[in-house]
């Protein structure tokens, strides 16, 4: 007889233990900007943050560390440009900052990804995925946020 129970200690086929505890980043109400495509970005980009937590946990951050690195900075070019056509649609007046935020942000990135290929050290590579994570959220989407609400929203 097959049972229908779920082994939640079943291993997976890499044989990684079952781990479904535990993120480091999530997406609260106050932070959703209420543009769906940019929120569900977010939640993506956040995906991606606790995927790479997720395989540390099961000491395996090693082994994917390069392709979360490689999905992230893919996926930081789809967002900048979202957010951009947003942005330009509503008049935000400080496109240049915005603009000057998102070539910093790249420069960082690339330092983090030379680190992390000189070292192999997945967690300083989540050290500074985490801190991008609240400051883009602190700073550029709370402005991003004010900008869409002065001017009534975008539906």
């Amino acid at each position: 007889m097959i049972s229908s129970r779920i082994d939640m200690n079943m291993p997976y086929p890499t044989g990684m233990p079952y781990i479904c505890s535990g993120t480091v980043i999530s997406l609260p109400r106050i932070h959703r900007t209420g543009v769906a495509v940019v929120d569900d970005q977010h939640l993506c980009l956040a995906g991606t943050i606790n995927t790479l937590f997720h395989y540390m946990r099961a000491n395996q951050g090693k082994q994917v560390a390069a392709p979360i690195l490689s999905i992230f900075k893919q996926y930081m070019k789809i967002h900048f440009r979202t957010e951009l056509s947003f942005l330009l649609f509503s008049g935000y007046p400080h496109m240049d900052l915005f603009e000057l935020q998102y070539h910093e942000m790249r420069e960082q990135l690339a330092l983090a990804e030379q680190s992390f290929r000189r070292t192999g050290d997945a967690a300083g590579l989540l050290d500074f995925l985490k801190h991008w994570w609240h400051m883009h959220m602190k700073w550029q989407d709370s402005l991003f946020i004010n900008c869409l609400a002065n001017r009534g929203g975008f539906h």
